[in-house]
Formats: structure tokens, C-alpha cells, sequence
């Protein structure tokens, strides 16, 4: 994909998937060191009886949880503070921002039940692991970004129909769609602003680069 390409497709769709930018061993070890802040998260949580504010968990089922996401994240693994500032994520960043790119915030979203349940701390208040159609914009706007933003994602498993992948809905970031408030936190589209069934899953292999517009719904 050549940069004109690039911008062309970011601008129509509002994102772009570039697949295999990080190889099996590199994502590999993305895993590995996901795999230890979880188990850090988890375990400094339960000793503190103290839910860390890094840690996103609930519980989905009687007696079964399941951590959401960690954030921040980088003075945790230096190795992923090296990825988030590797030139295959920040190449197409800047090709389709026109400008250097600035890291904002970093997380590792998971949605990773845990095997056995951990006690001794409160859950987040989050009702289910599932985020509701919105855009990244209707959070960030509140703190007065500007919605030039784009969000960045690895994918550091095989995004399958199996695996509840990323849906984006090609095109929704030309304007801003009125959001709501959910029940339990979180922002949601307004019923009827937009197609529930418009959207499309980004079926994409781990390693692939993810990029796309905060206006763009997901």
C-alpha cells in the first residue's frame, strides 16, 4: 500500500487494516508480556484488596470474571513501550495524519476470563464486556481533542468471527452521530442514528496494524 493509497482509503472509509506488520515472534512475545501485567494487575489487586485503577474487570456470570483492559500500560513493559513507538505503527500514523504522531494513552484490551475467581477486591462497574456502537471522538471531546484524532490497535490474536472482533462501519466518521449515556457507564450512538446491521467485522490475522478515525463508529 503506497501512501497515496493509504490516505485515499482512510479518508473514504475512516480506517485501514495493514496485515503482517509484526511477524509470529514478535507478537509472540507482545503476548507474553500482556500475559504478565495481567498477571500483575490480578495479583497486586487481590494482595492490596485494593482493585488497582489500572485494571478493568467484572463479572460477567455468577462466580466467573473477566478482565477488560489494562490502562496505562507502558512503565509496565518496556517491550510494548518499543512497540508503541515502532515505525511500522508510526509510518501509516503519520501518512494519515499529515503530521508526527503523539502517543495519547495506551491500554491492552483483553477481554480474558479468568480461570479461577479472585477475591478480595471490587469489580468495575461495568455491567458486560461489550462497548456499544460509538466513536472514540464522543469520549475525547469532553477534554476538547480535537477530532482529527486517530486511534491505533495490534491485534495480537487472530481477529476470527469466533473471536468477537472489532465492527466498524465504513464511512460514519465524515460527521459526528449524537451519543447517550449507558446504564453502567460508557457511551453509546442514539437508537436510530445509524444501521446496527450496517457495520463489518475486521477479520484479521494477529500482527496486523489497525488504524482508524476517532469520528469513526465501532
Amino acid at each position: 500500500m503506497t501512501d497515496a493509497d493509504l490516505i485515499d482509503q482512510f479518508n473514504s472509509d475512516g480506517y485501514i487494516a495493514i496485515e503482517n506488520s509484526f511477524d509470529a515472534d514478535e507478537v509472540t512475545r507482545m503476548r507474553s508480556e500482556a500475559d504478565l501485567v495481567l498477571e500483575l494487575m490480578v495479583n497486586s489487586s487481590a494482595a492490596n484488596r485494593r482493585r488497582s485503577r489500572r485494571l478493568d474487570i467484572l463479572e460477567y456470570a455468577p462466580g466467573r470474571q473477566m478482565v477488560v483492559k489494562v490502562q496505562p500500560i507502558n512503565d509496565l513493559s518496556l517491550y510494548l513501550a518499543e512497540v508503541s513507538a515502532d515505525e511500522r505503527l508510526l509510518a501509516p500514523l503519520r501518512s494519515a495524519m499529515g503530521d508526527e504522531p503523539v502517543l495519547m494513552e495506551e491500554k491492552l484490551n483483553y477481554k480474558q476470563p479468568l480461570r479461577d475467581r479472585v477475591e478480595g477486591f471490587e469489580m468495575s462497574g461495568r455491567l458486560s464486556d461489550g462497548w456499544g456502537m460509538h466513536s472514540d471522538w464522543a469520549h475525547y471531546k469532553a477534554q476538547d481533542y480535537p477530532p482529527s484524532i486517530i486511534s491505533s490497535a495490534i491485534s495480537l490474536d487472530d481477529c476470527t468471527e469466533e473471536s468477537g472482533p472489532i465492527s466498524v462501519w465504513p464511512g460514519s466518521h465524515q460527521e459526528h452521530i449524537p451519543h447517550r449515556r449507558m446504564e453502567g457507564g460508557g457511551l453509546s450512538v442514539e437508537p436510530g442514528s445509524i444501521d446496527p446491521d450496517g457495520g463489518i467485522d475486521l477479520l484479521v490475522p494477529a500482527g496486523t496494524v489497525m488504524l482508524f478515525s476517532s469520528m469513526l463508529i465501532h
